[in-house]
């Protein structure tokens, strides 16, 4: 039974890291495209049409929604992230994101593991198409720190605690509410590859555009 039980995750786990690999494939190939994009696709050119100068601005989003890790039930996950356009990239966002989420997991031995992870992610994101109506996607990197507890010993770690490192990636959709931007709705699918923890969410969520912030270069 011991050995059916480790087939069985072996395969749970080759299947949520094969859907984990193809969001990211998604996201970076959105990514790649969004960035090799003409400038004036990305929306985000200063008010009087001048491409070399470009307006920095800052955006602050929270969004709530669901997860499914490797080898656990879906469960429930929150975020936030504050993002920075054309700080280091034209034309392009670079996000600091946080997101948590908990799940419930089967141990190796047939128990009940409580999940939890906080994610600490930079994501370099782009635009792909209008601020106003458009889709985005992102690429980076996040750090997870993973709390496994069995859930009958809490006081009990299991091999997935800790701290782990993975690649990240999102692609969303948004829709202006307000203010040619400045309020969005968006719905945001993100994933994350690494060993024994990887995992995809979907967030729906607002996002609120601050005053910019200056011209870059």
């Amino acid at each position: 039974m011991a050995s059916k039980r480790r087939s069985v995750g072996s395969a749970g786990r080759e299947r949520a890291g094969l859907l984990a690999r193809c969001v990211l494939t998604l996201c970076a190939g959105a990514a790649i495209c969004g960035l090799l994009a003409p400038p004036s696709a990305c929306g985000q050119d200063s008010p009087g049409g001048d491409v070399s100068r470009r307006t920095r601005f800052a955006s602050f989003d929270i969004g709530f929604g669901g997860v499914k890790p490797v080898d656990a039930s879906w469960g429930l996950s929150y975020g936030v992230a504050f993002d920075v356009a054309n700080l280091f990239v034209r034309g392009a966002s670079l996000r600091f994101g946080f997101r948590f989420w908990t799940a419930d997991a089967p141990g190796a031995d047939g128990r009940t593991v409580d999940l939890d992870d906080s994610v600490f992610d930079i994501v370099l994101k782009k635009q792909l198409g209008p601020e106003s109506l458009g889709a985005y996607a992102g690429l980076g990197v996040g750090a997870h720190i993973v709390n496994a507890r069995y859930a009958d010993r809490i006081e009990e770690q299991e091999e997935r605690d800790g701290f782990h490192v993975g690649l990240d990636g999102l692609l969303g959709v948004q829709k202006s509410l307000a203010d040619e931007g400045f309020i969005t709705l968006f719905l945001e699918g993100q994933g994350s590859l690494l060993t024994e923890v990887s995992q995809v969410a979907l967030h729906v969520g607002i996002r609120i555009r601050f005053d910019r912030l200056g011209a870059g270069g």
